[in-house]
């Protein structure tokens, strides 16, 4: 029979196999991201799309989405971020204040609606793609 430490270190190295590292991390929260920057794509071109416009200088706010497999500063930390481009102009500016609203425009929450019904694909799509790169948490 092993002794407890040898139980303890199986036990231990079983788990370990389940924790995702950085590069499985930055895969994982990619695949979710996906999942939310098409979310966002579908909502802003339901509620804030102008057919017809001209886009040869400046893309549709839909069409700016974007999905990083980097966060916010750029840097591989396994986290991933979705928004809108910020070049030639600041979409995410423009996205803020149509969500969020000002004194002239009242805000429709089109983002924050976005999110919310997103959230099941999104931990859907993390999920399956952890269990492909962990194996799951199968025993």
């Amino acid at each position: 029979m092993a002794s407890l430490d040898e139980q303890l270190q199986h036990y231990f190295s079983q788990v370990k196999k389940k924790v995702p590292n950085k590069a499985q991390q930055q895969v994982i929260t990619k695949a979710g991201a996906d999942q939310l920057r098409d979310s966002y794509f579908n909502a802003t071109k339901s509620k804030h799309y102008r057919y017809g416009r001209n886009t040869s200088h400046v893309k549709h706010l839909a069409d700016a989405v974007v999905a990083d497999d980097h966060d916010v500063d750029g840097y591989a930390t396994g986290s991933s971020t979705v928004g809108f481009e910020k070049d030639p102009i600041n979409h995410a500016r423009i996205a803020l204040f149509l969500n969020n609203g000002t004194v002239h425009i009242k805000g429709d929450h089109f983002i924050d609606t976005a999110i919310q019904s997103s959230k099941d694909k999104v931990l859907a799509a993390e999920y399956a793609k952890y269990k492909a790169l962990t194996g799951g948490d199968s025993h």
